[in-house]
């Protein structure tokens, strides 16, 4: 029977996902090595924030109000992040 080798001690192997948990996590962090990425999330929070307020407005609209509306003003292209 032969003996397991033991890994030498030393610092534990890097977690998969630690770098994004700390983009993710610390504002200041993301700010100084990733700085667009502030705005971008900002602004995909904006975007989405619109698509919820259209939403709540056509539910909350009486039934064949919001067809007319949808052809005169077609919706803007955007970019998705």
């Amino acid at each position: 029977m032969s003996k397991l080798h033991r890994r030498p001690h030393g610092p534990p192997p890097p977690r998969p996902f630690a770098q994004l948990v700390r983009i993710e996590g610390d504002p200041a962090y993301r700010d100084r090595y990733f700085p667009g990425l502030s705005a971008a999330i900002a602004q995909r929070g904006h975007w989405r924030s619109a698509e919820v307020d259209a939403l709540v407005r056509q539910l909350r609209s009486p039934p064949g109000e919001l067809s007319d509306s949808r052809a005169t003003n077609p919706p803007t292209a955007r970019r998705n992040l």
